[in-house]
């Protein structure tokens, strides 16, 4: 078992080595839902997820686990800005009216 653990480790380090996340736009106070921008390092396409996090604990520990939905497959240029995807997505889902968003670049696919 302890073989399988530190492969997971290794694992989890190898891909937070792979990414870079960086805030889009203003981050409000209340971050336990928002936006996830993903993007290859050089590619145009962004794939919009939307992110929930919630936090479950026994008689020990607090544990969180985030759930993430597709919303939408879009794209960035010179005139397509994430802030302007996010403002977009602020519009059609009035429930979330100032979301956390966060920008994710991936080195690998």
């Amino acid at each position: 078992m302890m073989d399988r653990l530190d492969e997971g480790k290794e694992l989890y380090e190898f891909v937070g080595e792979q990414l870079a996340v960086e805030i889009v736009g203003i981050s409000p106070e209340r971050d336990q839902e928002g936006y996830l921008l993903i993007n290859f390092d050089v590619s145009r396409d962004v794939y919009v997820y939307r992110y929930n996090v919630t936090f479950f604990e026994n008689a020990t520990d607090r544990h969180r686990s985030v759930s993430t939905h597709c919303i939408q497959n879009d794209y960035r240029d010179t005139g397509r800005t994430l802030e302007r995807i996010k403002i977009e997505l602020v519009n059609s889902f009035e429930e979330l009216p100032n979301p956390n968003t966060f920008l994710v670049v991936s080195k690998l696919r």
